[in-house]
């Protein structure tokens, strides 16, 4: 398994002050531009660029804390949506100044949309129920994304080109009703949005509360 270095541009290597757990090589954050309330990201500390790219350990570890947030959210909110961009050439810069997000992060979003894959229109796909399928699909596999939520099994979904940025968000915030929210780094300028990420960030703390990961 090959190893990365820290890479000084990349938002994940920086020192985040919405980190509301870590452990196991793991961290979770209140993403700053949220979706919906809840809205968080799971990621690596150290920088692998994407799940495919992660250790078998650690893609075991990520599926532990997947699903015990997962079972938080549906307790708490009813639902929830899942993706990771994967390799699909969406965080090369499309403007200048944009900063780089090419680092493994997986958001967990509290919603009630349809099933993500009714919404995408990839139709190559295949059923995975862990991060290590992933791990081992990406080793035959340049570009992909993968797709689920609600005790769905994820969709691992190869990509033979590069996707338009923030293009899963985009999907999800126009089935929201919240285009608007689908580029994250225009999210601060949107009215109202300081105190929304606020509030989404406490929801994040009480999911994080009472986390139990199994080891």
């Amino acid at each position: 398994m090959s190893t990365y270095a820290p890479d000084p541009e990349c938002v994940f290597c920086q020192d985040n002050p919405r980190i509301v757990w870590e452990g196991g090589g793991l961290k979770v954050c209140s993403d700053p531009a949220p979706l919906a309330a809840g809205h968080l990201l799971i990621f690596a500390t150290e920088h692998y660029p994407s799940a495919a790219d992660l250790t078998i350990d650690l893609a075991t570890r990520m599926d532990n804390i997947e699903r015990a947030l997962g079972e938080a959210m549906i307790e708490k909110y009813g639902d929830y949506a899942l993706f990771e961009h994967g390799r699909t050439g969406h965080c090369i810069r499309s403007r200048p100044g944009e900063r780089l997000c090419h680092h493994v992060h997986v958001h967990l979003i509290p919603c009630a949309v349809p099933p993500l894959e009714e919404l995408i229109p990839l139709t190559q796909r295949r059923a995975v129920v862990s991060w290590s399928e992933v791990v081992e699909l990406g080793a035959e596999t340049d570009g992909y994304v993968v797709i689920g939520g609600n005790g769905r099994p994820k969709q691992f979904l190869p990509v033979s080109h590069d996707l338009e940025p923030h293009y899963l968000r985009t999907v999800i915030a126009t089935a929201l009703n919240h285009p608007e929210r689908a580029d994250w780094e225009q999210f601060p300028f949107l009215p109202g949005a300081q105190a929304d990420s606020a509030r989404s960030h406490r929801d994040v703390e009480q999911l994080a509360n009472h986390l139990t990961v199994a080891s």
